[in-house]
């Protein structure tokens, strides 16, 4: 994955995130916002320290970590989108985007540095064979006691699995090796990014050598206008899904 290309547009998750909706005070709000607000809580408690967020994308979440953190460092492999961030945020020593890999990152620290980690919406992008690399990684960079808030898919027995975003309605999952196999080929994904949709332990496993939960939670519920297109696409009924995440977060504390 040296030559990594994010294969998706921004326009269609745009377009995705609409389907779903977040269940604080009248539903109103923004599909992610628990997971907004739990990340600006860590950050709040850790105010004036650093923060590092791997996979920052955009810098959708940059605003929020420079609001609050002395230190902010931004990693984004994807050429296009670090240019992007790197226009709208780089300002040393505030504020320092790098197109580098969170591996070869922490290999030029000799020293744990971070008060903070944010992994969102990484993990169901990248090959199974590279979670023990990216998670220990942000080990290596965290201080003792750091914390790590890490989002990404969430499914229940039914509808989890490996699937990319343009799977046709008749195969919708396929095999671990050859999810593995595209994810590690971004110049071959004819059929958009690859998604892993996790069940709650398959996720908080990737993480246990490293870090223990100190919270985990499921957001982005299905809006109903939207319930019945995603139970007819996993072939469910719709209480499956009615009352489930799309997505889910943990707070995790290094060991």
């Amino acid at each position: 994955m040296s030559d990594y290309v994010y294969n998706s547009s921004d326009a269609s998750l745009k377009t995705f995130r609409a389907l779903f909706t977040s269940r604080i005070g009248d539903r109103s709000g923004s599909h992610d916002q628990d997971f907004i607000e739990i990340l600006e809580l860590v950050l709040a408690l850790k105010a004036g320290g650093s923060v590092i967020d791997v996979g920052a994308g955009h810098g959708r979440m940059t605003p929020l970590c420079l609001e609050h953190m002395e230190t902010v460092v931004a990693l984004e492999p994807d050429a296009a989108r670090c240019a992007a961030l790197k226009n709208a945020f780089h300002d040393p020593p505030k504020c320092t985007v790098s197109p580098e890999f969170v591996s070869a990152f922490a290999q030029d620290k000799s020293s744990a540095s971070f008060d903070v980690a944010l992994l969102s919406m990484v993990l169901q992008h990248v090959p199974t064979d590279a979670y023990p690399d990216i998670v220990g990684s942000i080990s290596t960079v965290l201080k003792p006691g750091g914390v790590l808030i890490a989002a990404t898919t969430h499914a229940v027995a039914e509808t989890k699995g490996f699937t990319f975003e343009k799977a046709s309605p008749e195969k919708q999952f396929v095999e671990e090796a050859e999810f593995n196999a595209y994810a590690h080929n971004p110049e071959g994904q004819t059929k958009g990014i690859p998604v892993r949709r996790f069940d709650q332990d398959a996720f908080l496993e990737v993480f246990s050598t490293h870090f223990k939960v100190a919270l985990w939670r499921q957001y982005s519920y299905y809006k109903l206008s939207s319930l019945r297109f995603f139970c007819q696409l996993y072939n469910v009924p719709e209480r499956v899904l009615r009352d489930v995440g799309n997505c889910q977060y943990a707070v995790l504390v290094k060991k």
